[in-house]
């Protein structure tokens, strides 16, 4: 696999979320990343950490095809939206700051 290529797959994991999904991938690459029996990643609070180009093209590979499933079930979900005004129809919505809220009450307040 190309360097450039490298690059995108680890961007590409980078944005990935699901913490069973990132499971597979050290699943998938615990084979190559371990050399003599001793480890060659380190792990701390973040999370765990690996060299691409110590894998080979085939754990890349697979690594590539676990990577565009999650995208591809992550693109395909709905998208949810929250309404920040009591009427449904009204599309010009937007929201108010703290200062904007207290202004409003404190004039209700006078009338």
């Amino acid at each position: 696999m190309f360097y450039e290529q490298k690059i995108k797959l680890n961007n590409m994991i980078n944005k990935i979320k699901d913490k069973n999904t990132l499971i597979e991938i050290f699943k998938v690459v615990s084979i190559d990343i371990y050399n003599n029996g001793e480890p060659k990643y380190t792990y701390n609070n973040n999370g765990i950490y690996f060299d691409l180009n110590i894998l080979s093209n085939t754990t890349l590979y697979a690594i590539e095809n676990i990577v565009n499933n999650t995208i591809y079930s992550v693109e395909s979900e709905s998208i949810k939206y929250t309404l920040y005004s009591q009427d449904e129809n009204d599309y010009n919505v937007t929201k108010l700051s703290n200062k904007e809220k207290n202004l409003i009450a404190t004039q209700k307040d006078k009338l």
